[in-house]
């Protein structure tokens, strides 16, 4: 079943402001190279993640986040990393979401990552 983008996110933001910011650790899947991470803070128009792997600024990155509520709901998107910061054994990903790339799929229990 898929959900609202737009009703999603207003229900997540309750303002549509472009730059407020949700604080939250999510577990993150990039599905470009199968590696795992961690949401920092996430808002409608960008997450950003941190992770082992190290990426490229400039380059897609695909990726699925379980989020906790409502449980078992999982949002794909794609975006381009925008900032890679280090943060000692850490890499961490900005991303900016791509308009009508992000999806939100209830697929039942979330996924261990």
């Amino acid at each position: 079943m898929e959900l609202s983008l737009t009703s999603w996110l207003s229900n997540l933001f309750k303002k549509k402001r472009k730059a407020e910011r949700k604080l939250e650790s999510l577990p993150v899947k990039v599905l470009n190279d199968e590696s795992k991470g961690v949401t920092r803070d996430l808002s409608a128009s960008g997450i950003y993640i941190l992770t082992d792997k190290h990426y490229e600024a400039g380059s897609i990155i695909t990726m699925t986040i379980d989020l906790d509520y409502p449980p078992g709901t999982r949002m794909r998107c794609v975006g381009t990393i925008v900032r890679v910061e280090n943060h000692g054994a850490k890499v961490g990903v900005a991303v900016r979401m791509k308009a009508g790339e992000t999806k939100i799929l209830t697929v039942g229990p979330p996924e261990k990552i």
